[in-house]
């Protein structure tokens, strides 16, 4: 669902200027921010997406939207309630599909432990 690969991208700017960011990847059903594979227009200047980074992936699974986002805004981009929802049903269909562990190798079981209790304390309710 998350890919957050080591090495950061080089993005130009429209004026031009380099600059290297890190981004996480983030998968999602198909047809949520493309269509036929193409990004919809709608996502192309809805921060935190960077719209030339959108694309549909394709694995064993099937076809997956993804989308590239900078490393730390990935909490933005699921307030958007169509992310957010694309995302948990990804999740499920990847459940249902017998195939939950085909990501296993790259799992970190400290960032999950870590991931896990931060969502604990984030959705406590307060006292």
């Amino acid at each position: 669902m998350l890919y957050i690969p080591r090495e950061p991208y080089e993005l130009i700017h429209a004026d031009g200027k380099r600059m290297m960011l890190h981004c996480s990847s983030l998968n999602m059903s198909p047809g949520t921010v493309t269509d036929d594979g193409e990004p919809q227009e709608r996502w192309q200047n809805i921060p935190p997406f960077i719209p030339t980074l959108i694309h549909q992936a394709k694995y064993r699974i099937g076809p997956v939207d993804n989308v590239c986002i900078p490393t730390g805004h990935v909490a933005q981009a699921l307030d958007h309630p169509e992310i957010l929802q694309s995302v948990r049903q990804f999740c499920l269909n990847l459940m249902r599909s017998n195939q939950p562990d085909m990501f296993r190798r790259w799992h970190s079981r400290e960032l999950s432990r870590r991931a896990y209790e931060e969502h604990i304390r984030a959705t406590e309710p307060l006292p």
